[in-house]
């Protein structure tokens, strides 16, 4: 089997395969084209050659018994190309296709844990599978389910035009955060604005803030669009590479807003995370100076004193943090952001360990308050090929060996996930949008308000938020 998977990936334009076991050349550090052309020479002189003959080539023997582990047992790790051609260099999307590939290939299914690397491991035990080319088979059939788990998983790391939503905060100067998804890379982004809207819709919309101020406004772009071109690069993303799987000892938030009215959006630098945010929160500090315009408009960094992030996360899907409710209350301090708009990544809260604080005091959250555990953990292939636990205790022989085949739902070639057949229609999103909103305790049956085509919406904001005119019309949700 280890010639196989040695040779696999050669000439794949997707599939990368790479075995624990190096080849002599790698092991003798021979360079690139000596280990080419030694794979070259497996592929054509070992691969798929009856045993007869094989043995009696001295030439391939010799290197044949140089080759695998000194085991029946074979690891190898997978990867995949982007859909530009460049190898994915993100860990944890690599380990979600050797998951999905395992599960696929697997005759039972075990519970999913978290590890730092995924990596297929099978074992041959039989010695009489080359003796009828039964090691071709199943080759090609690991390959087979390799590419097609492959297909699958390209979408939610493509970047590609898609409709966005934002939470809508404040009443004076709106500012947008957008809803993010961890697990698609339209959507891996934490993004903070600010944004001008045309007199007649901020007419209504605080109108309805002054029926009900714990209500949650969503803006969404009428149509599908890109982030970089909405941007034009200025933004705060962040990908698998930069998010880290264990929680910061502290809890920190962005601050920003107005002198009038100030809003919190949690800081996201870790994964299995949640989305904190609240408008119009009330400071009372009692350690240093007022906060200036720029510093609101900048945005500052806020530490919660009274909440362990490592003690309150994961918040996994349904559950949100209790802390984070309506009218709590919490101490905090007050940093100075050190980084750019467009840094990234785990060590973001380091620099706050040490650092100085320009106030402290004692907060109050606002009324409206969004807590997200569901749709922002959501993982969008979840509806793929799934294996049917079934129990051979008490049943006959015949039905024992039914009972461990792996059994299959029927699958549409073309869309193996029911997540992108939803998204494949023009409402795909609202619909998905409406169901998880439902589950996290939101009233998704709100009304519409629509913006006209011809109304100017601008965005403009400091360093941090980007600035953006002459957006497509956008539509705002009440809900």
């Amino acid at each position: 089997m280890y010639i196989h998977w040695v040779t696999m990936d050669m000439d794949d334009p997707s599939l990368t395969l790479v075995p624990l076991n190096p080849l002599p050349a790698e092991h003798d550090n021979e360079g690139d084209s000596a280990v080419r052309a030694q794979r070259e020479y497996i592929r054509e002189n070992i691969t798929n050659r009856p045993n007869h003959d094989l043995t009696h080539d001295q030439k391939a023997m010799a290197l044949f018994r140089d080759l695998g582990s000194d085991l029946s047992i074979n690891a190898f790790v997978c990867n995949f190309r982007l859909a530009d051609g460049t190898p994915n260099e993100d860990m944890v999307e690599a380990n979600y296709l050797n998951e999905r590939i395992y599960e696929r290939l697997s005759v039972t299914k075990w519970n999913k844990r978290c590890t730092d690397l995924e990596i297929p491991v099978n074992c041959v035990m039989s010695p009489f599978l080359t003796a009828a080319n039964f090691t071709k088979g199943i080759a090609d059939e690991f390959h087979k389910v390799a590419r097609e788990e492959i297909e699958a998983c390209l979408p939610r790391n493509t970047i590609a035009a898609a409709d966005f939503r934002f939470i809508v905060q404040g009443t004076d100067k709106l500012h947008l955060t957008l809803l993010p998804v961890f697990n698609m890379a339209n959507y891996r982004h934490q993004l903070i604005l600010s944004c001008d809207v045309p007199p007649e819709v901020m007419d209504k919309y605080r109108d309805a803030r002054d029926e009900d101020s714990s209500t949650c406004v969503i803006l969404a772009t009428f149509g599908k669009a890109r982030l970089d071109d909405i941007l034009a690069g200025i933004f705060r993303g962040c990908n698998g590479q930069g998010i880290a799987k264990g929680q910061s000892e502290f809890m920190y938030f962005y601050l920003y807003g107005t002198p009038e009215q100030q809003h919190i959006e949690h800081l996201l630098v870790s994964a299995e995370n949640v989305q904190l945010t609240s408008d119009q929160v009330q400071l009372i500090l009692t350690e240093g100076g007022q906060l200036s315009n720029g510093d609101l408009a900048k945005g500052v960094i806020v530490r919660f004193e009274d909440v362990r992030e490592q003690t309150v996360l994961p918040a996994l899907p349904p559950n949100t943090p209790a802390f984070f409710r309506a009218g709590t209350t919490h101490d905090f301090t007050i940093f100075r952001d050190s980084h750019g708009p467009d840094v990234h990544g785990p060590s973001l809260t380091e620099a706050y360990v040490s650092a100085s604080p320009i106030a402290s005091g004692r907060m109050t959250l606002g009324k409206m308050v969004w807590a997200d555990s569901v749709m922002f953990n959501e993982d969008p292939l979840a509806d793929g090929a799934q294996v049917q636990a079934d129990s051979a205790k008490g049943k006959t022989l015949e039905e024992r060996l039914n009972a461990t085949r792996r059994k299959f739902q029927a699958e549409d070639a073309t869309h193996a996930d029911g997540y992108y057949k939803k998204h494949d229609k023009q409402a795909g999103w609202r619909i998905c949008l409406g169901g998880k909103i439902a589950s996290i305790g939101h009233n998704p049956a709100g009304g519409d308000l629509v913006v006209s085509s011809d109304a100017p919406v601008s965005v403009s904001a400091g360093a941090k938020f980007g600035v953006l005119t002459g957006v497509e019309p956008l539509w705002i949700w009440i809900l």
